[in-house]
């Protein structure tokens, strides 16, 4: 991982569904671009990851945030 790959990760935004980052690996690998995708060969055997994020900014936890992440997901 790289600091340009974190940066590229963050999709923070209105209509975001809670999400502020979110990365993907396939087989271990970092997929940056959909185009990146064209190059495996998906089988049952393919292990997919993702690692999504939610950050703020607070002095307390609000139940609502997980939610909204939840039905996003």
């Amino acid at each position: 991982m790289t600091y340009e790959n974190i940066l590229s990760s963050i999709v923070d935004g209105s209509n975001d569904g809670g999400i502020d980052s979110i990365m993907i690996f396939i087989n271990d690998e970092y997929i940056d671009n959909i185009d990146n995708l064209d190059n495996f060969n998906f089988t049952n055997k393919t292990n997919a990851k993702f690692i999504i994020s939610q950050c703020k900014k607070a002095s307390s936890f609000k139940e609502g945030i997980i939610d909204k992440l939840i039905t996003t997901v």
